[in-house]
């Protein structure tokens, strides 16, 4: 049969389409390269890891006094639960290094608080380091404390939008190049703050659930925890924290907020 005279330009678009599915094909694998590349730690904290990092370049934590939960999705085993007490903790040696990011971070974590205060992630267990906590029922508090002399650096703080009992996606950040800190809860940030260009006290061991020498303990679960030596984006951090607790492939978003 004779051809379409349409048929130069039926051809030329498809293979302007091709063409363009190859090039968004192409920013998404180098976003995807950018985005693993920043990936310091990631500590699933469920039974089939334990204590052990994922991807092997991590010391595994020591768990003490917790014990495997259901996590996110309701799966058994995929969660730590801790019990708000002292001897109920995780702890993550300093290692390699890797967990020292120095100037850029994203901290984050799935939490299900049930108790009243206490760390999520807390670097140098002993002192104040670089520290992301409860200090209410409802209420995430993170603080970026400086590297030398261990200044406080002004904190930030969730407020209504944590849902208690319920599991919720936290993640703090601080993007040394413009020296600004941001708290992310479940969909979004929600708190913003300037804090100037400083060095992060990141540079020792993590405990989550107990701080030494302090009467203030985490109670409920927790779980997988990832450390990036970037300041994500909200949809990165979305992403990273779907791609914790899904076995599906979720497509790669990223944006500048």
């Amino acid at each position: 049969p004779p051809r379409s005279t349409l048929f130069p330009y039926t051809t030329l678009f498809r293979s302007m389409k091709k063409r363009q599915r190859d090039i968004h094909l192409q920013k998404i694998l180098f976003r995807c390269c950018c985005f693993f590349s920043v990936e310091r730690a990631v500590y699933p904290f469920n039974k089939k890891y334990g204590g052990r990092e994922k991807r092997g370049k991590n010391l595994p934590a020591k768990l003490v006094g917790v014990r495997f939960a259901k996590g996110p999705l309701g799966k058994p085993g995929s969660a730590v639960e801790f019990f708000g007490r002292r001897n109920s903790y995780v702890e993550i040696p300093k290692g390699s290094g890797a967990l020292d990011t120095v100037k850029s971070i994203t901290l984050m974590a799935w939490v299900q608080h049930k108790g009243k205060s206490g760390p999520i992630i807390h670097y140098i267990p002993n002192a104040w380091g670089v520290h992301l906590w409860m200090v209410g029922p409802k209420v995430a508090f993170v603080r970026f404390t400086t590297r030398k002399r261990r200044h406080f650096t002004k904190a930030l703080a969730s407020g209504r939008f944590f849902h208690l009992r319920g599991w919720n996606l936290v993640a703090a950040t601080y993007n040394h190049a413009d020296g600004t800190a941001k708290l992310f809860i479940n969909h979004k940030f929600v708190s913003k703050r300037k804090i100037g260009k400083i060095e992060l006290a990141t540079n020792a061991a993590i405990r989550l659930g107990a701080r030494r020498h302090d009467r203030r303990f985490f109670k409920g679960k927790i779980a997988c925890v990832k450390v990036f030596a970037k300041a994500l984006s909200s949809r990165s951090i979305a992403w990273a924290g779907k791609s914790c607790v899904r076995r599906k492939y979720i497509s790669i978003s990223f944006s500048k907020s």
